[in-house]
């Protein structure tokens, strides 16, 4: 399998160090994740689980990927990233793993979601049918497409012009 010949196969990674005065540290490993993200951060622990020496390495000064959360001065919490998951036993079972379980802060679900946009804040739809009729931050154009996809249809047309939705 792939996994028996990266544990054969050991390569070495250059992980070059920004801080001023860094070196160039040389570390073995025997596999590298880049990008922290969850998917990344995932991937690198269940590596890391099987007994691979893994690095995973990220660009910023935080892990996270687009899952960022942030906090004002009166304790407001609020998500910046534009991802959000559902408590699904396989993502408590991670967290579980991780020893995160506890950490979560979970929505309440019966309270509007919004998204922060052109100055203004739009509540996202909780029914489909909101989605489509209420919800003005897409165009149609851009509705029918996520309907079509939504369906596993692949677009037939050219994506909208950059910068357009």
């Amino acid at each position: 399998s792939r996994t028996k010949l990266m544990k054969r196969e050991r390569f070495v990674a250059n992980a070059k160090v920004a801080a001023a005065g860094g070196g160039v540290p040389v570390e073995e490993v025997e596999a590298i994740v880049v990008g922290s993200g969850v998917s990344g951060s995932s991937l690198a622990f269940h590596l890391h689980q099987s007994g691979l020496d893994v690095v995973c390495a990220e660009a910023n000064d935080k892990v996270g990927g687009n899952l960022i959360s942030k906090t004002n001065d009166e304790g407001f919490l609020w998500e910046e990233g534009p991802n959000t998951f559902q408590p699904t036993p396989q993502i408590m079972r991670f967290a579980h793993d991780l020893g995160i379980a506890d950490d979560l802060v979970f929505a309440n679900p019966t309270l509007p979601r919004l998204v922060y946009w052109d100055e203004k804040l739009w509540p996202l739809p909780m029914k489909p049918q909101d989605a489509v009729f209420n919800f003005g931050l897409i165009s149609w154009p851009g509705k029918i497409r996520a309907g079509l996809g939504a369906l596993g249809i692949p677009p037939i047309w050219q994506p909208p012009p950059q910068g357009r939705e």
